[in-house]
């Protein structure tokens, strides 16, 4: 019926794999959420002044907090959880 010494050569295997597998996904999710983490902190830091967009995306006595131009729609989604001059414009739309 059942060959015993087949099914215990191949468990040692198995668990070795498992193992080696969810260590494998652990490090990924590690690296994904650290690269995450490290890119919204760096986002955080390079707010914009008046001075460093175009004109007509300025607003009158609003000095600093501006996104950068020209940046992938990824940027623009991590800055949704940003503090910047266009935070309450933003959500206000999202959520009303």
């Amino acid at each position: 019926m059942w060959d015993t010494t087949r099914f215990a050569y191949h468990v040692p295997t198995l668990s070795f794999s498992f193992e080696h597998d969810i260590r494998t996904r652990l490090q990924s999710l590690h690296l994904r959420a650290r690269s995450t983490f490290i890119s919204l902190q760096s986002m955080s830091r390079y707010h914009l002044t008046f001075k460093d967009v175009p004109p007509i995306l300025t607003e009158p006595f609003i000095l600093r907090g501006y996104r950068s131009t020209h940046q992938p729609w990824s940027y623009y989604w991590k800055s949704l959880f940003h503090k910047h001059n266009e935070t309450i414009n933003v959500w206000s739309h999202l959520v009303g």
